[in-house]
C-alpha cells in the first residue's frame, strides 16, 4: 500500500508520476527504484535505504554517489563492490572495512587510484 494521499498525486507532474514506484517510500527524486527507502536522486536502485545519488545499487544502506553496488553501508564514491562498509573511493572490491582508493581489494595511493580510475574511463 503507497504512503501517497490523493491530494500528492493530484500534485505530481506526468514524469514524477512515470517515474514513480509504488513500493518505494519516502524517496525523493529517485527513477527506476524499486522497494527503497529514504533515498535521494537514486537510479534503478532494488532494496536501498538512506542512499543519495547512486546507481544500479541493491541491498545498500546510508551509501552517496555508488554505483553498481551490493549489500554496502556507509560507503561513498564506490563502484561495483559488494559488502564493503565505511569505504570511500573503492572499485570492484569486496567484504572491505573501512578503506579507501582500493582496486580489487589492493590498497593504492589517492594518486594511483586516481589515474587508474582515469585511464579506465578513458578506455
Amino acid at each position: 500500500m503507497s504512503d501517497l494521499t490523493k491530494e500528492d498525486i493530484l500534485k505530481m507532474s506526468k514524469e514524477q508520476l512515470l517515474n514513480a514506484s509504488t513500493v518505494c517510500r519516502y524517496c525523493t527524486d529517485c527513477t527506476g527504484c524499486t522497494d527503497c527507502r529514504y533515498c535521494t536522486g537514486c537510479i534503478d536502485c532494488t532494496d536501498c535505504t538512506d542512499c543519495t545519488d547512486c546507481t544500479d545499487c541493491t541491498f545498500c544502506k546510508d551509501c552517496t554517489d555508488c554505483t553498481d553496488c551490493t549489500f554496502c553501508k556507509d560507503c561513498t564514491d564506490c563502484t561495483d563492490c559488494t559488502d564493503c562498509k565505511d569505504c570511500k573511493d573503492c572499485f570492484k572490491c569486496t567484504g572491505l572495512f573501512d578503506e579507501k582508493y582500493c582496486i580489487l581489494n589492493v590498497q593504492l595511493t589517492k594518486e594511483e587510484y586516481e589515474k587508474k580510475m582515469k585511464e579506465l574511463k578513458n578506455d
